[in-house]
């Protein structure tokens, strides 16, 4: 087991350093741990607002994914599932519920597939659809990018649908601009191969669906097709709170999480 005081760490792995911290949580804990997978742009610092009361009853490991945060390396999404094993074993982990945002719920779902002996439940939060995502004008990026550098493009992020808050709290603000900063737009620049979409009916564990109620029609749909497909799943929204309801309404969030991993819910009861 790793030393886990919630600092940062860095894990050499398939020729990328990656970001991560793990919090080892109470010392009795009535549940597995949780991973913690940021979305699009984002990072580990995402979740911030949430971590604190998450830690204090679960041991909790977050990280930056390939090409996003402080983790250096090429990006790649086939890459993606080997690198969170590899943390999951740098940390001592066994088992855990995986908690994917965003984007970071493919990686949740293809973990949860190729590894179920890994993956004891699922939260899927805002999740896309297994087709490109729509959402992104990914070639204006890439445009803005290349003839403007990055603070063009940090600005247009922040100014995207997806990207904008519910909640005028200015620290959450401040957080959020400050995750958008540290992406330095390696997915933008291409030279990696689509990963197919996965077979939902293979999904055996427990999962939870998470859409903020102000979430984007596309994402709510989203939400609902993979309730509809995935034997195990239940669905929350996440009142008040627009595409990123971990910053929006955190309180509620970390309720509907601790919700799903206490003893008495399905997550718990033994196979």
């Amino acid at each position: 087991m790793s030393s886990a005081d919630g600092t940062d760490r860095f894990l050499e792995h398939g020729g990328a350093r990656l970001r991560w911290r793990f919090d080892a949580g109470a010392s009795t804990y009535a549940g597995p741990p949780l991973v913690l997978i940021h979305g699009w742009a984002l990072s580990l610092d995402y979740w911030e607002p949430v971590a604190p009361r998450l830690a204090a009853r679960h041991g909790l490991l977050r990280y930056d994914r390939r090409g996003f945060g402080a983790t250096q390396g090429p990006y790649d999404p086939a890459l993606a599932c080997d690198d969170l094993l590899a943390l999951l074993d740098a940390a001592g982990i066994g088992r855990a519920c995986l908690v994917g945002m965003s984007q970071g719920a493919r990686v949740a779902i293809h973990t949860a597939i190729r590894a179920p002996q890994r993956v004891s439940g699922l939260v899927l939060d805002g999740a896309p659809w297994f087709d490109a995502e729509t959402e992104l004008p990914l070639s204006e990026y890439r445009r803005l990018l290349e003839k403007e550098g990055l603070a063009a493009l940090h600005t247009a992020i922040l100014a995207h649908p997806l990207m904008q808050l519910a909640t005028a709290d200015p620290q959450r603000r401040n957080l959020l601009a400050r995750c958008v900063r540290s992406y330095r737009g390696a997915d933008l620049k291409g030279g990696w191969s689509q990963v197919p979409a996965p077979d939902l009916g293979a999904i055996v564990q427990p999962t939870l669906v998470l859409n903020g109620s102000d979430d984007s029609a596309q994402r709510r749909e989203a939400g609902e097709r993979l309730c509809e497909a995935i034997a195990e799943a239940r669905h929350v929204d996440i009142g008040g709170a627009a595409h990123l309801a971990a910053l929006d309404q955190p309180l509620e969030w970390v309720d509907a999480v601790l919700e799903f991993m206490a003893p008495d819910q399905v997550l718990m009861r033994r196979e």
